[in-house]
């Protein structure tokens, strides 16, 4: 082969065509990315004849958010991305000599009387059988439809699985089932796969490959090695594929993959057997999914909710919790980790450098989780500069330690204020412009800049945070419910700034912990998020309300206003449901909660 060739590839965002990218950085290739959407054939004409490859990869496609259900609902959608866009590239590649390989799947397959549990594999040549989602319909039908062009390398790829817990990983995916359906199935595991990808490319080959492990594994079996060298503390239920239909919309498909083919066209290449290969994923996953994580502002209100979750649910995880105390963080809301042996507090300010690169360096730090901040509105109009000390220089300061260290993660807790007021109404998506209106609101959109600048500049892996207020046990009685709690108990008057009539969506803190671990998992590199809930109310109604509650009559004092009082804010999370996330908990139950905690706990716990 010529020193250098090139390669065009399509997808280079998704999870496949991003583990194929960073695979061909190690080779003699010139690789150039697709900016084209694939249905357009103009812009792909454009593109092909710009570049001039001689091999195209396509790892594009629509596979569902975040499974296939979603096919199932949106069929035109799907047949763009997965059949037009696809035969688009490949027709304008067969008329140019280009040849293209194509990340087919194998879920087009279902067991049947001549290829039973047990019997013998689907092959390349069998005619496929399944059509119980709309996803595999198109795939299927398309990969009929490649039959007619020369070109096209089809590698069917089934339930594929990494070393880490990525979203698209089939392990992950099953984990996130409590209900699972145990038949033997074939799998393939990218890290003994993807790089036969390129074998095959040089090699010319054409057709299609059953791109599987040679074998087949249960759903039971990786859960229980899972459980093994994972995730201890993990559950799930058995149940047959009767009941599994009564809890998904499309159908799922279950087969045997023959794998002759494929092995007899890379007799060099000694591809291993599922009941070994899954062995090797577990024991790298072991050591990928390890966590150090530096969680910031832990003895704070946020803070310890997810400090306190993590170390309980993830015994494998080492939470390292900075905070500095103040006024409005306790150490007692740590008391649930304190004597587990993977939870270490450091009481720090994390705007001391020194201390911080210690702290890096002896706990080997890999992950960011950074809540440290001075968040009261009311403070920031007094003593601003102490708001741009720890939420911007405080961040600075940890971002360059993460940069230096070369962590794997640094999760960034915003504001959903930094988008401003919303006096249209208009929920605000992550791609809004940021107009913050005090000076709490414009250091957190400070600090948000400055992580941003860390990707770009530094490639330091970010994901940004935007969350409604949050509420539940243990928030310090200088926001609006627990301050109002404490003084209907103790008869004093609620104040109301001005009207009483500015709204503010509330969000529970479990489901606030929730969308954090979710992040944390399968959050995308790069990404903001938005953590919101349709839960609006006045300040006016939640002292009603309150009152009512606690059956007291209503007694309020309306105060001077705010310099500025942002009258609303609402944003839209639906970036963050399509990763799975749905609040759990109602106004009424989280408003109950909240009650009884400080009811037992409020009048002595800060001291």
């Amino acid at each position: 082969m010529p020193a250098t060739v090139k390669v065009h590839l399509f997808g280079k965002t998704g999870w496949i065509g991003s583990q194929l990218l960073r695979l061909m950085v190690e080779k003699p290739y010139e690789v150039t990315c697709s900016d084209s959407r694939m249905e357009e054939r103009e812009q792909v004409e454009r593109e092909l004849d710009a570049v001039q490859p001689k091999y195209v990869i396509i790892a594009a496609g629509l596979t569902g958010r975040p499974n296939v259900d979603w096919c199932d609902s949106n069929q035109q959608e799907t047949i763009r991305a997965n059949v037009i866009g696809l035969l688009t590239v490949v027709d304008l590649c067969a008329t140019r000599g280009i040849h293209v390989t194509y990340f087919g799947t194998g879920c087009i397959y279902e067991y049947d009387e001549n290829h039973p549990i047990g019997g013998r594999g689907f092959t390349e040549e069998d005619a496929p059988n399944f059509t119980g989602s709309f996803y595999s319909k198109t795939k299927g039908m398309v990969e009929s439809l490649l039959h007619s062009y020369s070109n096209v390398l089809t590698l069917r790829v089934r339930m594929p699985i990494s070393d880490d817990l990525h979203p698209r990983n089939f392990i992950t995916k099953i984990t996130n089932y409590p209900k699972i359906c145990d038949v033997p199935n074939a799998v393939s595991v990218l890290h003994d796969l993807l790089p036969l990808t390129f074998v095959m490319m040089e090699k010319g080959l054409t057709g299609v490959y059953n791109f599987v492990n040679p074998g087949v594994i249960s759903h039971s079996e990786i859960l229980a090695l899972y459980k093994s060298l994972i995730d201890p503390n993990h559950t799930y239920q058995l149940v047959n594929k009767e009941v599994l239909k009564t809890l998904i919309k499309a159908g799922r498909s279950d087969n045997c993959l023959d794998t002759t083919k494929l092995e007899s066209a890379l007799p060099e290449c000694q591809i291993p057997h599922i009941s070994v290969s899954i062995q090797d994923v577990f024991t790298r996953m072991k050591k990928n999914v390890r966590k150090n994580i530096l969680l910031t502002g832990g003895a704070g209100f946020i803070g310890s909710h997810v400090a306190n979750f993590l170390v309980e649910r993830y015994s494998f995880y080492h939470v390292v919790v900075v905070d500095k105390i103040t006024y409005c963080s306790n150490e007692k809301n740590l008391d649930p980790s304190a004597n587990k042996p993977n939870f270490v507090f450091i009481k720090a300010d994390i705007s001391d450098a020194e201390k911080m690169k210690e702290i890096f360096e002896t706990y080997q730090i890999d992950t960011v989780m950074h809540f440290a901040a001075e968040t009261l509105v009311d403070n920031s109009f007094n003593n601003s500069n102490a708001f741009t000390n720890s939420n911007v220089i405080g961040t600075h300061t940890l971002l360059h330690c993460a940069r230096h260290f070369g962590v794997e993660l640094f999760l960034h807790v915003s504001t959903d204020e930094v988008y401003g007021e919303v006096k249209d109404g208009i929920p605000r998506k992550e791609t809004a412009t940021l107009t913050p209106t005090n000076p709490y609101s414009a250091s957190k959109a400070a600090a948000e800049m400055l992580v941003q600048s860390y990707h770009h500049s530094f490639h330091v892996p970010v994901i940004i945070t935007r969350s409604n207020n949050v509420y539940g046990p243990a928030q310090y009685p200088e926001k609006v419910i627990p301050s109002f709690l404490g003084n209907i108990r103790a008869g004093k008057t609620c104040p109301i700034y001005g009207h009483g009539q500015h709204l503010r969506n509330f969000l529970y803190v479990g489901d606030a912990v929730e969308a954090f671990d979710l992040l944390l998992h399968k959050g995308i590199i790069g990404q903001t998020y938005n953590i919101g809930v349709n839960n609006e109310h006045t300040v006016m109604s939640i002292a009603k309300q309150l009152h009512e509650i606690l059956g007291k009559p209503m007694n309020i004092e309306h105060v001077k206003d705010r310099p500025y009082n942002d009258t609303r804010y609402v944003i839209d999370s639906t970036k963050l449901h399509l990763l799975g996330w749905k609040p759990k908990t109602s106004w009424k139950e989280g408003l109950k909660k909240t009650i009884e905690w400080y009811l037992k706990h409020g009048e002595y716990y800060w001291g």
